[in-house]
């Protein structure tokens, strides 16, 4: 399964969309304008398959990241987090695990205070969000760069990312925006008993398809730790790069894991592609 840079510099680009600020505006790292909400972002990667470099892409995704970090992730308490699906999914350490710490300074403090210290207290607050945006820049760019030689690029535990969904999600607050980029070419490919492997065996129409999901979603619940109430709320951006999958076949893994996603409680259809 390969993946372009450009692939991903053009979803990272389009994350502002998704509204986790209050406008629409890109403000750079000393702008303070919190929300009275956490926007917490879980990034699934699915590095089953190499990414082929690209120099020219690469410096684009450098140029392009900052701006949608800065805009999807502006408020103290704002969490992103990335992991890769493979084999082992649940076995591995997050590549990105980052909370934004910065103090948004109180415009009645700063009233208190005289011109060199309001200076100082302002000089803090962006270093600290600057220092944040490199760091997640940094993470990914890094992950994004880099390509699986292990042999858990010969199968790939999609059912995971329920698990991580309700991990990652457990923290957030009522009325906390919660977001899932999950980029995969949606093939589920495990063995086992009781696994799913479209590989081998993928769905031919959307009953199949449907079928197969509540077929599976039974195994899930009896083995993974999927909390309902948790990712129920939650906005799934499914992102299949393109050229990996067969058109027609991606359609029916769209409608499994529309089907399976709503039988696990999540609320709202996941969305596609990008927003324009």
């Amino acid at each position: 399964m390969g993946k372009t840079n450009s692939f991903f510099f053009l979803l990272l680009f389009s994350a502002p969309f998704w509204g986790c600020r209050p406008d629409t505006e890109t403000k750079s790292a000393s702008d303070c304008s919190e929300k009275p909400y956490n926007c917490h972002i879980l990034i699934l990667l699915d590095k089953s398959g190499s990414i082929r470099r690209s120099p020219a892409m690469t410096e684009d995704f450098r140029r392009n990241l900052a701006l949608w970090v800065a805009d999807s992730l502006g408020t103290r308490g704002d969490r992103i987090q990335g992991v890769l699906l493979h084999e082992n999914s649940l076995g591995v350490t997050p590549f990105l695990r980052e909370e934004l710490r910065a103090v948004c300074p109180d415009p009645r403090e700063m009233r208190k205070l005289g011109g060199r210290d309001v200076a100082d207290v302002k000089s803090k607050y962006k270093r600290e969000k600057s220092a944040f945006y490199r760091e997640c820049n940094r993470l990914i760019k890094a992950e994004l760069d880099s390509t699986n030689r292990s042999a858990t690029k010969q199968h790939t535990d999609l059912w995971a990312s329920l698990d991580l969904m309700s991990d990652f999600f457990e923290d957030a607050k009522p009325g906390d925006r919660k977001y899932v980029l999950f980029i995969s070419d949606l093939e589920e490919s495990m063995k086992g008993p009781g696994r799913r492997d479209f590989h081998a065996n993928p769905p031919k129409t959307t009953a199949e398809a449907r079928k197969m999901a509540e077929t599976d979603v039974l195994w899930i619940k009896e083995n993974l730790d999927v909390q309902e109430e948790v990712i129920r709320d939650a906005v799934i951006r499914i992102i299949p790069p393109v050229g990996t999958t067969d058109q027609n076949n991606l359609e029916f893994l769209k409608r499994y894991w529309e089907r399976l996603f709503r039988l696990v409680g999540v609320v709202q259809k996941p969305e596609y592609g990008f927003k324009n």
